[in-house]
């Protein structure tokens, strides 16, 4: 659910982008975790996603959702083996709407407050918490949760820092800023649990199986959510929304935006470049890869955000500006 509603108390800031150094050293540090989650990520999940994707555009054309036939999705390879991405169907010109998803079908803090479980405690949580709740207590309902064809495209885990060890950070950042910034997010996610758990779940045990709810699962479940939800600037909030998650980032301009359409009443990905058909479709992503490490636990190669432009001269006295 979207619109005016949605403009909760809590947590309606964009998500801001940190300027890191991105190096080699960064770059490489990604790869061990990444092939972590992939060996959890079996190849055959891969497969039965591009099916689930597939079947997801179509359930969504049957919920009134149209475009649903301008994106098609396709595995790639990857630093950690195999992922799925999105691409053109066929061919589109810039400015063209290439999926649009009605508000019916995006998953907002609006809907976590109105669940019939965690409603009452996401309504006391900031956007990004209440959704981790609600996506804890739908998953744990399985194949019965009204949203399992959403939930089956969402992946477990992510590769982000702050579910690693600390013995793996420190000998894979070690001289990264990443390293501080994952400790400190790490140390925070487990202070909302302890306060999480003191005040609700431990007074309800029977309600809130601990099998379910759990430091742990919390943890994963906020690390997917903070990779998986867009941020609309245009409603203020941040939503799960069906087949986006699917998209790629990219901070090089070269992608598609995506937003709330009030006119549409549905969020909406429009092509910001020409695109060929079978042409992978990227969203654009402003942020730097340190930030996209500690949010996706991805990287982007060649990300333009790492890069600093300045102007340069010589100046007539410099012996470097003569002619020789």
């Amino acid at each position: 659910m979207i619109g005016q509603q949605c403009l909760a108390p809590h947590g309606r800031c964009a998500q801001s982008a940190c300027h890191w150094r991105t190096s080699s050293r960064l770059w490489a540090a990604a790869v061990r975790p990444l092939r972590a989650v992939a060996a959890f990520e079996q190849q055959s999940d891969q497969v039965e996603l591009v099916a689930t994707v597939a079947h997801l555009l179509k359930w969504m054309q049957g919920q009134g959702a149209p475009c649903t036939d301008r994106l098609e999705p396709k595995r790639f390879k990857a630093d950690g083996g195999e992922r799925v991405g999105l691409i053109a169907a066929a061919d589109a010109q810039a400015g063209e709407v290439l999926l649009q998803v009605p508000e019916s079908l995006a998953v907002t803090g609006i809907d976590a407050e109105k669940h019939d479980l965690v409603g009452p405690v996401a309504a006391q949580c900031s956007e990004l918490v209440g959704l981790t709740l609600w996506l804890m207590a739908e998953r744990a309902r399985g194949a019965a949760s009204s949203w399992s064809q959403l939930l089956q495209t969402l992946p477990h885990s992510t590769a982000s820092p702050v579910l690693w060890e600390e013995q793996e950070r420190v000998e894979l950042l070690t001289g990264s800023p990443v390293l501080q910034e994952a400790r400190s997010r790490q140390a925070a996610l487990q202070q909302q649990w302890a306060q999480l758990h003191e005040q609700h779940f431990s007074q309800a045990a029977d309600r809130f199986s601990p099998s379910v709810f759990n430091e742990a699962a919390f943890m994963r479940s906020f690390c997917v959510v903070l990779a998986c939800s867009t941020f609309l600037p245009s409603a203020e909030c941040f939503a799960l929304v069906p087949v986006a998650s699917c998209l790629a980032r990219t901070g090089n301009d070269n992608g598609c935006s995506l937003d709330y359409d009030a006119q549409r009443q549905a969020v909406v990905v429009t092509s910001t470049r020409p695109y060929r058909e079978g042409q992978e479709v990227l969203l654009n992503d402003g942020r730097p890869n340190g930030e996209l490490l500690l949010s996706t636990g991805t990287l982007q190669d060649g990300n333009m955000s790492d890069c600093i432009s300045f102007p340069a001269s010589l100046i007539p006295s410099d012996r470097c500006g003569r002619g020789h």
